[in-house]
Protein backbone atom coordinates (compact mmCIF):
# COMPACT_ATOMS: atom_id res chain seq x y z
CA UNK A 1 0.00 0.00 0.00
CA UNK A 2 1.23 3.04 -1.05
CA UNK A 3 1.55 6.58 1.16
CA UNK A 4 -1.06 8.32 -0.48
CA UNK A 5 -3.19 5.42 -0.30
CA UNK A 6 -2.24 5.30 3.65
CA UNK A 7 -3.24 8.65 3.97
CA UNK A 8 -6.96 8.34 2.15
CA UNK A 9 -7.41 5.65 4.20
CA UNK A 10 -6.90 7.60 7.31
CA UNK A 11 -8.57 10.79 6.22
CA UNK A 12 -11.55 8.56 5.73
CA UNK A 13 -11.69 7.16 9.04
CA UNK A 14 -11.48 10.36 10.78
CA UNK A 15 -14.35 11.53 8.69
CA UNK A 16 -16.43 8.64 9.48
CA UNK A 17 -15.46 9.38 13.74
CA UNK A 18 -16.47 12.26 13.36
CA UNK A 19 -19.63 11.76 12.09
CA UNK A 20 -20.03 8.93 14.15
CA UNK A 21 -19.37 11.76 16.67
CA UNK A 22 -22.34 14.17 15.32
CA UNK A 23 -24.95 11.44 15.31
CA UNK A 24 -24.55 10.63 18.77
CA UNK A 25 -26.83 12.59 21.40
CA UNK A 26 -25.49 13.50 24.41
CA UNK A 27 -27.30 14.61 27.42
CA UNK A 28 -27.99 18.18 27.79
CA UNK A 29 -27.46 17.94 31.56
CA UNK A 30 -24.29 16.67 32.02
CA UNK A 31 -21.39 19.32 32.76
CA UNK A 32 -18.13 18.45 32.23
CA UNK A 33 -16.63 21.61 33.97
CA UNK A 34 -18.27 23.42 36.65
CA UNK A 35 -19.58 27.07 36.44
CA UNK A 36 -18.94 27.76 40.02
CA UNK A 37 -16.35 29.65 40.95
CA UNK A 38 -12.74 28.26 42.14
CA UNK A 39 -12.25 28.68 45.78
CA UNK A 40 -9.02 30.25 46.51
CA UNK A 41 -7.36 28.16 48.87
CA UNK A 42 -7.23 28.79 52.81
CA UNK A 43 -4.13 30.66 53.79
CA UNK A 44 -1.85 28.59 56.61
CA UNK A 45 -1.41 30.16 59.84
CA UNK A 46 2.90 30.46 60.19
CA UNK A 47 2.40 27.84 63.09
CA UNK A 48 0.68 25.76 60.14
CA UNK A 49 3.07 26.47 57.11
CA UNK A 50 6.44 25.14 59.87
CA UNK A 51 4.49 22.00 60.86
CA UNK A 52 3.75 21.75 56.94
CA UNK A 53 7.53 22.00 55.96
CA UNK A 54 8.52 20.19 58.91
CA UNK A 55 6.67 17.41 57.73
CA UNK A 56 7.87 17.14 54.42
CA UNK A 57 11.46 17.71 55.68
CA UNK A 58 11.21 14.45 57.21
CA UNK A 59 9.19 12.77 54.54
CA UNK A 60 11.80 13.70 52.10
CA UNK A 61 14.52 12.42 54.86
CA UNK A 62 12.99 9.19 55.10
CA UNK A 63 12.59 9.31 51.28
CA UNK A 64 16.24 9.48 50.99
CA UNK A 65 17.32 7.03 53.26
CA UNK A 66 14.88 4.19 51.89
CA UNK A 67 16.48 4.83 48.52
CA UNK A 68 20.10 4.48 49.63
CA UNK A 69 19.21 1.16 51.45
CA UNK A 70 16.41 -0.32 49.23
CA UNK A 71 16.73 1.66 45.48
CA UNK A 72 13.16 2.60 44.95
CA UNK A 73 10.31 3.68 47.67
CA UNK A 74 8.07 0.45 46.01
CA UNK A 75 10.91 -2.09 47.03
CA UNK A 76 11.35 -0.67 50.47
CA UNK A 77 7.38 -0.52 51.18
CA UNK A 78 7.77 -4.17 49.74
CA UNK A 79 10.46 -5.20 52.08
CA UNK A 80 9.30 -3.43 55.42
CA UNK A 81 5.31 -4.98 54.44
CA UNK A 82 6.12 -7.83 56.98
CA UNK A 83 3.01 -9.53 56.92
CA UNK A 84 2.58 -9.25 53.56
CA UNK A 85 -0.66 -7.19 53.88
CA UNK A 86 0.04 -4.86 50.89
CA UNK A 87 -0.58 -2.02 53.55
CA UNK A 88 1.64 -0.88 56.24
CA UNK A 89 0.04 -0.45 59.82
CA UNK A 90 1.28 2.50 61.71
CA UNK A 91 2.90 0.19 64.12
CA UNK A 92 5.07 -1.44 61.38
CA UNK A 93 5.98 2.08 59.92
CA UNK A 94 6.64 3.73 63.55
CA UNK A 95 8.79 1.13 64.14
CA UNK A 96 11.06 1.79 60.79
CA UNK A 97 10.97 5.41 61.82
CA UNK A 98 12.55 4.77 64.84
CA UNK A 99 15.21 2.61 63.30
CA UNK A 100 16.45 5.74 61.32
CA UNK A 101 16.03 8.02 64.42
CA UNK A 102 13.39 9.69 63.94
CA UNK A 103 11.09 10.74 66.98
CA UNK A 104 7.65 9.80 68.40
CA UNK A 105 6.33 13.46 67.20
CA UNK A 106 7.39 12.98 63.82
CA UNK A 107 6.78 9.44 63.64
CA UNK A 108 3.25 10.75 64.49
CA UNK A 109 3.14 13.38 61.95
CA UNK A 110 3.97 10.99 59.14
CA UNK A 111 1.59 8.37 59.61
CA UNK A 112 -0.98 11.23 59.96
CA UNK A 113 0.05 12.45 56.57
CA UNK A 114 0.72 9.01 54.90
CA UNK A 115 -2.78 7.68 55.88
CA UNK A 116 -5.80 8.98 54.03
CA UNK A 117 -8.41 7.68 55.18
CA UNK A 118 -7.81 7.51 58.95
CA UNK A 119 -7.63 3.68 59.04
CA UNK A 120 -4.54 3.29 60.59
CA UNK A 121 -3.10 1.84 57.32
CA UNK A 122 -0.96 3.30 54.72
CA UNK A 123 -1.15 1.63 51.31
CA UNK A 124 1.22 2.14 48.71
CA UNK A 125 0.00 3.96 45.66
CA UNK A 126 1.34 4.05 42.21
Amino acid sequence: MTAEATKAQAAKRNVQDADTLKRRSFPKSRKIISEEPVKPMEKLSKEEELARTRITNHMDSLANRLRERFGTIRAAFLHLDTDRSSVLDAGEFKTILKLYNFDNAAAEEMVKELDRNGDSLIEFLC
